[in-house]
């Protein structure tokens, strides 16, 4: 539940803000009804008379402060790397190899202004990019994209075994058009279903929970993640921005 919760918040600023007003108030009804009870007691009153007499002040003070550490706690983790066009990021057009005859260039979007448009064969080709190491360990991924014709995004993960001995890479194939982990003879690709999220003007993210994802799939057969080491792409899109927390 916890790391569903991350996710919700990663999606933006206003999920933020509705996360904190909404655990502020959860906080401070737990704190007042725990702290109205006691207060109203004789004993506490000849106690501490000041304090029962300003006891809204506790209240509001206390639920400051835990919403704080809680809040804290569910934070989006930090952003890792992020692929796009804008001065800071790491450009999709460079460093990258091929499988085939894929094709990736720049083009003027009226919405997100300069982004990268891939064009390919969804069989027989393929674009991938390998991520540096401080980026292997990340937890989830985020991606703003335009689908074109059969457009799928690709994890290559590093797995472990139940036992820590045995180590394998696997590919996660991240697809909108199914809604279950399908039944899959494959030992080295499993699909998963992944929701898009409108952005406006055709545009959508996705964010996945990499943990989540190996777990419904691979972790089946009690392979537990370790690293995440490239993304691949597959079919026809145009990318704004693939986000590595």
């Amino acid at each position: 539940m916890i790391e569903t919760i991350k996710e919700w918040l990663s999606q933006g600023r206003k999920e933020k803000i509705i996360g904190l007003l909404i655990l502020f108030f959860a906080v401070y009804t737990v704190v007042w009804g725990l702290v109205e009870p006691i207060l109203s007691a004789d004993f506490i009153e000849c106690i501490i008379k000041d304090p029962v007499k300003n006891w809204w002040k506790w209240q509001f003070s206390l639920s400051i402060f835990f919403t704080g550490i809680i809040f804290y706690i569910l934070w989006p983790s930090k952003t890792l790397l992020v692929f796009g066009s804008e001065v800071q990021d790491k450009k999709l057009n460079e460093e990258y190899k091929t499988e085939g005859n894929p094709a990736i260039s720049t083009i003027n979007d009226g919405y997100y202004g300069n982004v990268y448009n891939i064009t390919g064969d969804y069989i027989h080709d393929a674009i991938d990019w390998e991520l540096s190491p401080h980026s292997y360990e990340a937890s989830s991924i985020s991606y703003i994209y335009q689908p074109r014709n059969n457009f799928i995004l690709y994890l290559r993960v590093n797995l472990v075994s139940a036992n820590g001995r045995v180590e394998q890479l696997k590919w996660i194939a991240l697809r909108t058009d199914i809604t279950i982990v399908p039944q899959s003879t494959s030992q080295e690709e499993i699909a998963y279903p992944v929701k898009g999220k409108s952005m406006g003007n055709g545009w959508l993210i996705t964010h996945v929970n990499i943990h989540r994802a190996v777990k419904e799939t691979f972790g089946r057969e009690n392979w537990k993640y370790k690293s995440i080491r490239l993304i691949r792409i597959r079919g026809n899109a145009n990318i704004h921005k693939i986000i590595i927390n």
